[in-house]
């Protein structure tokens, strides 16, 4: 008969290398598995927001509403969180709402009248003396120009509107990419993050129709 010998500690050194490298790709592997899925429930946000705007504009003479509610209270706000939320059956205070990244998550302090909101409006659509309410087929690049991107969702400054400027394109929860929505509300894109890191010319935040502001 062959006795039974124990195991070396050559085999136990090799036994915990396994475990760690299966462990790493394990986790490497859910990482990305996760980054999907949250790009996924982004867009799938975006999504149910661009058919809002769609029908809102149907409601009103092709005109959406606005990017801001321009100090007005809820009742007469022209503000797309303002309007939108009743075309989606939404609540725009509620966590985990369709108004926000799935990624994002809610700050510990909170605002008693104003809610952080992650997906943006682009506010240059009523930049440069343009009517606060863009019309739909207006432009001839609608399926270009940015209506909604993911930003900022801070406690202070633009972040706690529903604003975004290009300063505030935030990649961070998509590695490195923004997510955003054209006005024709269907174009959704993915953009990878510039090397200098300026989303100025990245996304189109004005339309080619419009003059050189």
């Amino acid at each position: 008969m062959i006795g039974s010998r124990g195991v070396t500690l050559a085999e136990v050194v090799v036994m915990v290398l396994v475990v760690g490298i299966l462990a790493v790709l394990i986790g490497a592997a859910v990482t990305r598995l996760q980054t999907a899925s949250r790009r996924t429930g982004c867009r799938s946000n975006l999504a149910c927001i661009g058919a809002a705007f769609q029908a809102y504009g149907i409601d009103h003479r092709r005109a959406f509403p606005a990017d801001s509610d321009f100090g007005q209270p809820r009742s007469s706000s022209p503000a797309w969180f303002d309007r939108l939320p009743e075309y989606l059956d939404e609540s725009r205070t509620r966590d985990g709402s369709v108004f926000q990244c799935p990624a994002w998550r809610m700050p510990v302090r909170r605002f008693a009248t104003s809610q952080p909101r992650s997906l943006k409006m682009n506010s240059y659509l009523d930049d440069d003396g343009r009517p606060r309410h863009f019309r739909m087929g207006s432009v001839s690049d609608q399926d270009e120009l940015l209506l909604m991107v993911d930003a900022v969702a801070g406690e202070t400054g633009m972040g706690q509107w529903g604003r975004a400027v290009h300063s505030g394109v935030d990649d961070r929860r998509h590695r490195g990419m923004a997510i955003s929505l054209a006005v024709d509300g269907h174009a959704i894109t993915q953009t990878v993050r510039p090397s200098d890191g300026d989303w100025r010319l990245a996304l189109r935040w004005r339309s080619r129709d419009w003059p050189a502001p």
